[in-house]
């Protein structure tokens, strides 16, 4: 989808409605047998659409983690979730044939594929790259960073609640690889859309986040969550 189309404002419920379309919960599994709620480590996915092609996003240090995990159990597996709805057979899909592409160390990126070159995933889009990418963020910037942090997915054999929270920082300082945000004014806001709502939540899980800078209303992807404390 090109971002040309979309209007929001930052830092609403509407943009990180919109904004979670992005994403997927990821989970790592010590057993490619265990079952969704057998318990798995967290992250993020991001969807993006690099040229002719679907790509799903994390951190490279995600990817090391799934290694260590293969080194006890050859079998240990990176998986996604959603659930489906709206005229798909109503239930959580797992999907776990996903293909490395791509990566970095020094970016802490790491690119995947499908089976195919391009997927079509039931309520999700991908970010059109080339209409939506950012080059120029700029310190002082309102940043917002959707994702699935481990402590909102909750998944039992009856019970599968895949909530995303949104992020607001202020970006304090903006390099060629890397904006920090530091928070060092106190204006970070979230909301992680439970009931009840929490004061703090553990940002364990919101690795490989996208993060976009509301600029004009519009929003424009500028990278993903390599680090959070």
């Amino acid at each position: 989808m090109s971002y040309s189309k979309i209007l929001i404002p930052a830092a609403s419920d509407e943009a990180a409605r919109i904004l979670s379309r992005y994403t997927l919960p990821l989970g790592l599994k010590s057993r490619s047998a265990n079952t969704p709620w057998d318990g798995a480590e967290r992250a993020t996915f991001t969807l993006v659409q690099a040229g002719e092609m679907h790509v799903f996003i994390t951190c490279f240090h995600v990817l090391n983690r799934l290694r260590e995990m293969q080194k006890r159990d050859s079998s240990a597996q990176l998986v996604a979730y959603a659930v489906l709805k709206d005229g798909w057979p109503r239930g959580l899909a797992e999907f776990n044939t996903f293909r490395l592409v791509d990566e970095s160390e020094l970016l802490d990126v790491a690119v995947f594929c499908g089976l195919a070159n391009t997927v079509e995933l039931p309520d999700h889009d991908f970010i059109d790259y080339r209409s939506s990418y950012l080059a120029d963020p700029k310190p002082d910037e309102a940043v917002t960073i959707v994702g699935y942090p481990g402590a909102n997915v909750t998944m039992t054999p009856s019970l599968a609640d895949l909530g995303y929270m949104q992020i607001g920082f202020i970006a304090s300082c903006v390099s060629e690889h890397r904006i920090i945000l530091a928070d060092e004014h106190g204006k970070r806001r979230f909301t992680d859309y439970q009931n009840p709502s929490r004061p703090k939540i553990s940002l364990g899980g919101l690795s490989g986040s996208p993060a976009f800078v509301i600029r004009d209303r519009r929003p424009r992807f500028v990278g993903i969550l390599t680090e959070a404390d």
